[in-house]
């Protein structure tokens, strides 16, 4: 699955593109701002099929607990912006 966003003169200002699993979850997204940025999230599940967590384009990650299939608690990403990597 993938879309283009076009400007008035048909030049892509963004786009992207979905990576599915065999069930239709989106495992990762790969955005591309017009021609030198692209932003890539990944996503995992737990054997339930709910969403365990997301991966980001800085290699951090955040993740979802659950209990009795409800969502208990979020852990995000710790993230300095702009420390060099």
């Amino acid at each position: 699955m993938a879309y283009q966003q076009k400007d008035g003169n048909g030049q892509t200002i963004s786009s992207a593109t979905y990576t599915k699993d065999p069930l239709g979850r989106t495992l990762q997204t790969v955005t591309t701002y017009g021609t030198n940025l692209i932003h890539t999230v990944a996503q995992t599940y737990t054997t339930d099929g709910q969403l365990a967590g997301h991966t980001w384009p800085d290699a951090s990650a955040s993740q979802y607990t659950y209990s009795q299939g409800q969502l208990t608690s979020i852990t995000l990403p710790t993230h300095t912006p702009n420390a060099p990597q």
